[in-house]
């Protein structure tokens, strides 16, 4: 990746993403390519009535960095936000979504620990979930039962 390219770890990440198994099976697909179609960086326009869901949103959330021997050097925030519609047959109760949806963000999270930081991957430095799983509103979003959380990557920036 070139010094400081914002765009390039963008596109880094969504390769990562696209890759787990977790998020193929959650789309449905069976590439990644297919499973990238679902990533969306910075955003999209959105049909209120069809929903995205499966979705992922990429976003930087901050880029602080420091002069350090002749360069700068800091760390890179990708903002991950997931969307997911709950099944029918999760949706009996809001417990049962619950567990649902804390199922997929576990098994996510275990695919991203597994794809970071070997030779050839994506090195970052930390992850922390600014918002927990919780469920999307559905006066405010046509009445779907979808739930979202958020995962932050950190990512060494030079």
């Amino acid at each position: 990746m070139a010094a400081l390219d914002v765009a390039g770890a963008i596109a880094n990440t969504k390769a990562m993403l696209s890759n787990l198994s977790a998020w193929q099976t959650i789309c449905g697909v069976s590439t990644a390519a297919l499973a990238a179609a679902r990533i969306y960086e910075g955003g999209t326009d959105e049909d209120e009535e069809l929903s995205l869901t499966p979705c992922m949103f990429l976003d930087v959330t901050s880029l602080p960095t420091n002069w350090l021997a002749n360069h700068l050097r800091g760390t890179l925030a990708i903002e991950i936000r997931v969307e997911l519609d709950v099944p029918e047959d999760q949706r009996t109760t809001y417990s049962t979504q619950y567990v649902w949806v804390w199922g997929k963000f576990g098994e996510l999270m275990a695919g991203i620990n597994g794809a970071v930081g070997g030779s050839g991957q994506l090195m970052i430095e930390g992850l922390s979930v600014p918002t927990m799983p919780g469920r999307i509103d559905p006066n405010t979003n046509s009445g779907r039962c979808e739930w979202g959380f958020i995962y932050s990557l950190t990512v060494d920036f030079r």
